[in-house]
């Protein structure tokens, strides 16, 4: 038990957060710091755009480099009204997920929620598409087939695999093209280097239809991915590197705002985190959590010498030694969760866990910790 009482939250509905930078932004982003070049050159490929010559870009970076928080800073400068923006994500487990981020790119157009039905899900697709170009009537099978739903044109179900396939192909492209003709469209795939073969192929079919279209194509990738693009003259790669020193102290004083940052300290932090963004935030988080930073009147300093301090190395091992110092009941759930997946659903966990009330608040503390995002 707790020798003091414990502040006691309900859960009162599903949040909307579907990624860990959109828990970021909840919860409070720190500062954006550095990546002006990168920025400029998002920004005049976006100018492009406007102009109707469709341009795709790569940005190119190991984990927690700042792919996402550079795409995120972009859309946030985007005149409101001014443009459409649509956006798939690849997951590590996805590979053989075929048209996994093409389906999020539809299900965001076409509005269609989680648990919709099949009825509601028909009925918004058609009248979205008829509201945006009765001649675009055509697309409605393929994407019903795509979306898993009943076809209801019998004559599309007797086509052969690759018939529907090319179908496909043409229906998202149709769709995407059009919308682009009402307003620039600003199109992103997440995690590239995790993408299944069909939507790689279909993105490849696609970049050949943009060159007079007004869309910019945005791919966020790790260097270790390839593809056979880079020959497009409206092809154009961003690789961010680790932030500069003056770029990494900039930030180490915006994770610890509110007073200044001891120089050993900052010290300690540079060094070990070696430039990466999510590793100084992580690394600082920890070295909060177990007392090894405080504050004293005006500034955070460390409690012990800093060659004393323990911490690891990796960012893998630094969320390990945060999971460590877990309590064991919020320990044996991460646990569990882990195995379901990446995402897991709380009746699955529920089930296996054999908990009930006990599990809300569970996910309640490791969501406030930031080791789950709902």
């Amino acid at each position: 038990g707790k020798e003091d009482p414990e502040e006691a939250f309900e859960l009162i509905k599903t949040g909307e957060v579907e990624t860990r930078i959109g828990a970021s932004v909840a919860k409070g982003l720190t500062r954006f710091v550095g990546r002006k070049n990168s920025m400029a050159t998002l920004m005049d490929a976006l100018d492009r755009v406007k102009s109707g010559s469709g341009q795709v870009v790569g940005l190119v970076g190991e984990a927690g480099v700042g792919k996402s928080r550079l795409l995120l800073e972009m859309r946030n400068m985007l005149a409101q009204g001014e443009y459409r923006y649509l956006e798939g994500r690849c997951l590590q487990y996805g590979g053989s997920m075929v048209y996994l981020p093409i389906l999020d790119i539809l299900r965001s157009y076409f509005d269609i929620k989680e648990g919709d039905r099949e009825f509601l899900i028909k009925k918004k697709m058609e009248e979205k598409i008829l509201d945006l170009d009765e001649k675009l009537k055509g697309v409605l099978p393929p994407f019903q087939e795509l979306l898993s739903l009943k076809v209801d044109d019998e004559g599309f179900t007797k086509l052969e695999p690759r018939e529907r396939r090319e179908r496909a192909f043409e229906a998202v492209r149709d769709l995407l093209i059009r919308v682009s003709q009402e307003k620039p469209l600003v199109l992103a795939v997440e995690d590239l280097h995790w993408i299944d073969k069909t939507s790689e192929e279909f993105l490849g079919y696609l970049i050949g239809w943009l060159a007079n279209n007004g869309i910019l194509l945005l791919l966020l990738y790790r260097p270790e991915y390839t593809h056979p693009w880079g020959s497009k003259s409206y092809y154009n790669s961003i690789v961010l590197n680790q932030l500069t020193t003056k770029s990494s102290a900039e930030l180490v004083q915006a994770i610890l705002e509110g007073a200044e940052v001891a120089p050993e300290l900052r010290e300690l932090i540079l060094h070990r985190a070696g430039g990466n963004p999510l590793f100084m935030e992580e690394f600082t988080h920890s070295l909060l959590e177990n007392g090894t930073i405080q504050r004293k009147e005006h500034q955070y300093v460390l409690s012990q010498k800093p060659g004393g301090v323990q911490v690891p190395d990796t960012i893998q091992g630094i969320i390990a030694a945060r999971i460590d110092r877990l309590e064991d009941n919020l320990k044996r759930t991460m646990q569990v969760a882990s195995v379901i997946g990446r995402d897991f659903a709380f009746r699955i966990l529920q089930t296996i866990t054999g908990m009930k009330e006990e599990l809300k608040s569970h996910l309640i503390n490791l969501q406030g910790l930031e080791f789950i995002y709902e």
